[in-house]
């Protein structure tokens, strides 16, 4: 996890983890959270999510 201006970013070179919804949720919350997913055979993929825990993350 490394500061940037205004947030944060997190990375995970191992898979999709930091674009699951309930991780998601738990860094957005009152913030927004964007989560993207570089994979190999479909392309690139990514969600997010506001306001935390309880929200539902939008495609």
């Amino acid at each position: 996890m490394t500061t940037v201006a205004g947030g944060c970013v997190v990375t995970q070179p191992w898979g999709y983890g930091p674009q699951v919804t309930g991780v998601q949720a738990l860094l957005s919350a009152s913030t927004v959270c964007y989560g993207m997913y570089v994979n190999p055979k479909s392309g690139n993929q990514g969600s997010l999510a506001r306001a935390g825990p309880g929200s539902a993350p939008t495609a």
